[in-house]
């Protein structure tokens, strides 16, 4: 708890005493060798991360937890195909955990892969129907991509599952407005503006 409070922190050479002491008692814990691994990434060494990482997904393989930080070490090397497939186990390991799955759809949007970050979302939401950040990440996507029918699908979606009039009143606007239906998408803004007092 102490070595990731103080990587959190940004204390790096107190978490780096820290995690020394853990491995130091125990050469193969996964926890010491996960915490040096994100020592490692916050020091701008991917390679030394995908090292214990490697170590460490040895004695506990399919750890989302251990997964998701080699995904990243892998891109930051510029393995983009090792990375893409790290994401993807790491959400089915985590029986399609939104989290994970999140992480996932970032790295894909990062490289302009929307097609695929839409596949994921409604992966997700189908596990997860009435998730709100769900809902609203797959129609942003939708939005991303033009996609102005899917995007009235999952809006219509997210006001059945409770979502805020501020959320689904912005969405609407932005679908209005990719249909050019500018002046009902402009009156929508105008609703919210005028219900938050005016501000922005």
């Amino acid at each position: 708890k102490l070595a990731e409070t103080l990587l959190v922190l940004k204390r790096l050479d107190d978490a780096g005493k820290a995690i020394s002491e853990i491995l130091g008692r125990d050469n193969r814990s996964i926890d010491g060798l996960r915490l040096r691994a994100a020592l490692h990434l916050q020091n701008a060494n991917p390679e030394g991360a995908i090292n214990d990482l490697r170590q460490a997904l040895n004695d506990k393989p399919k750890a989302p937890e251990l997964m998701l930080p080699m995904a990243v070490a892998y891109e930051r090397v510029g393995s983009i195909d090792l990375a893409e497939k790290e994401f993807a186990e790491a959400v089915r390991a985590s029986n399609f955990d939104p989290a994970v799955g999140f992480a996932h759809v970032a790295f894909l949007r990062r490289h302009g892969n929307l097609a695929r970050a839409e596949d994921v979302l409604v992966e997700l939401a189908g596990r997860h129907p009435k998730s709100l950040a769900v809902l609203s990440r797959l129609a942003e996507v939708r939005l991303e991509r033009q996609n102005w029918i899917g995007a009235q699908e999952i809006l219509e979606a997210i006001e059945q599952a409770g979502g805020s009039e501020e959320l689904t009143n912005r969405l609407s606007a932005a679908v209005l407005w990719g249909k050019k239906q500018y002046e009902q998408s402009i009156r929508l803004l105008e609703e919210d503006v005028n219900r938050s007092g005016g501000g922005s």
